[in-house]
């Protein structure tokens, strides 16, 4: 590894020539720092919290997590998620450039880039910045002119599409070629009311369930009769209860379970049709072959993945 902008990027994920610090609180870099730990053992010091340290013990059996001030000692290298949910990952972008430790951050989505990077007034920026697919490299090119932009190998969603394209052959004679009966909903906090009394999470799923004969008759779905059931997988920041009084109002007679624990890739290899808001699960939806749909409703913000792929109910629907 080099301190100009590392250009190479077949070479990004081997393994650093000096100790690392990986640092995540948010599931999503999780997932792309933790191949990056695959590589580099030996060599990396961990720093986790939440959702992204669950991810980790996952897979590895007592980890040594140290608090963010040792996680830097020795280290030549941070690197870091850009999650919401916390100040762990900012904090430790500010501690590593006071000591002088070059900062790489990944970015997992494609919305509020910026955002990211400010905590208050506080603006932490890194000295690169690693992206996963086209369309972000170009937005986060258009907005940090100044940061080396590097756009890494998704071998998370690689390894997700496979084994999903995989488990779906399984099941290649049960889903007949018709219209989808078997939805998947992936929820999400959306952390506005959009003028409303709720907050757009449960603006979009009320807009989805009311618009399910609508799509039923423009034939996006199977009729309502013969829906097989809709499955409704929770984002992991979200309580299990967080729409039982919404559904208990909508009173659906439809089969309708709610999932916290089942793995995205069960979910996914058993579903016919995707919904969701502009959760990257949506992405990988997508990567996987399947119609995929944003519930966000007319009066709410326009989704902001930029993928063309993705369908829009607010279009669709007259």
């Amino acid at each position: 590894m080099t301190k100009s902008g590392i250009k190479n990027n077949e070479n990004l994920f081997k393994k650093f020539d000096d100790q690392i610090t990986i640092c995540a609180h948010d599931a999503g870099a999780a997932q792309h720092l933790l191949k990056i730990y695959d590589d580099n053992i030996s060599k990396t010091k961990l720093c986790l919290e939440g959702p992204a340290l669950n991810i980790f013990n996952t897979k590895y059996k007592n980890l040594k997590i140290y608090d963010l001030k040792n996680s830097l000692e020795g280290s030549k290298y941070l690197i870091s998620g850009t999650g919401w949910s916390s100040t762990l990952e900012h904090n430790a972008r500010k501690a590593a450039l006071n000591d002088g430790i070059f900062n790489i951050s990944i970015i997992d989505h494609w919305v509020n880039y910026s955002e990211r990077f400010q905590r208050g007034k506080e603006i932490i920026l890194p000295n690169e910045i690693w992206v996963t697919d086209e369309e972000a490299e170009k937005l986060a090119c258009s907005i940090f002119k100044e940061i080396p932009i590097n756009k890494i190998p998704n071998f998370w969603l690689d390894d997700l599409k496979n084994k999903v394209i995989s488990k779906k052959s399984l099941f290649a004679n049960k889903f007949p070629n018709t219209p989808p009966a078997r939805l998947l909903y992936l929820t999400e906090p959306i952390r506005s009311n959009w003028g409303g009394i709720e907050s757009g999470e449960f603006q979009s799923m009320r807009y989805f369930f009311k618009n399910l004969k609508n799509l039923s008759n423009e034939n996006y779905i199977s009729p309502i009769k013969d829906i097989e059931e809709i499955i409704i997988k929770l984002h992991p920041s979200e309580e299990l209860s967080k729409y039982d009084d919404l559904l208990n109002e909508l009173n659906l007679n439809i089969p309708i379970k709610v999932n916290e624990k089942i793995d995205l890739i069960d979910l996914l290899s058993g579903a016919e049709a995707c919904f969701g808001c502009e959760t990257q699960a949506l992405v990988v939806s997508i990567a996987c072959g399947l119609p995929t749909y944003s519930v966000i409703p007319p009066w709410g913000p326009k989704c902001r993945l930029p993928h063309n792929e993705i369908k829009h109910i607010r279009n669709i629907i007259c």
